[in-house]
């Protein structure tokens, strides 16, 4: 599964991120990368990574990482 966000940057300018949730071995991963950034291959990590039990437990900590930096779009 594949997301575009834009959340804010470092300045607090405007950034548009991908979101990558992946099985890897028996969790999930959830990616965080710059968007132009090539996506991640199976079993790849890449960006700022969180990991869960589930899919949605793993997207779950990823948005709640974006939003302390005021994301989401």
């Amino acid at each position: 599964m594949t997301k575009r966000l834009l959340t804010l940057g470092p300045s607090d300018e405007p950034l548009w991120v991908r979101l990558y949730v992946q099985p890897l071995g028996d969790q999930w991963a959830a990616m965080i990368v710059a968007d132009g950034v090539l996506p991640p291959d199976p079993e790849e990590l890449k960006g700022t990574v969180f990991f869960g039990a589930t899919a949605e437990e793993a997207e779950a900590l990823a948005r709640a990482y974006l939003a302390q930096n005021d994301a989401t779009s």
